[in-house]
């Protein structure tokens, strides 16, 4: 059973990470998971809840592959976000074959999400 509040989390986490403000910089030098708008929270709850639920069969076989010092929903849900947004890593270079090959192409037809800074200093997507 993959934990969608723990997968949700890291998928969050790695939004800042991956996204930039204004100034250029990653969002997590400046906000953290609480300053995310419960709208946005809600929205990637449900993103995450169907991704799981389409894949979960591949996602256990990848949290099989993997092998590391993080858990699968750690990585699963970093990798997610990455996926879906076509950055340089992600499902595809984990060494996961065939369930990081699938993964890919179903994160990629979720299309790209952004995360940004409201006028009222909250995050956004």
């Amino acid at each position: 059973m993959i934990d969608l509040q723990e997968f949700t989390e890291h998928y969050l986490i790695c939004a800042l990470w991956a996204s930039t403000g204004e100034d250029g910089e990653p969002l997590d030098k400046t906000h953290s998971i609480d300053n995310i708008d419960d709208s946005a929270r809600d929205t990637a709850l449900i993103d995450c809840q169907n991704f799981i639920e389409a894949n979960e069969s591949d996602l256990l076989k990848y949290g099989e592959r993997i092998g590391n010092d993080y858990s699968l929903e750690e990585m699963a849900g970093h990798d997610f976000f990455l996926t879906r947004n076509g950055h340089g890593a992600g499902f595809w270079d984990r060494g996961a074959g065939e369930a990081g090959e699938n993964l890919s192409v179903m994160a990629r037809r979720e299309g790209e999400t952004y995360f940004y800074v409201g006028d009222d200093g909250k995050i956004y997507c």
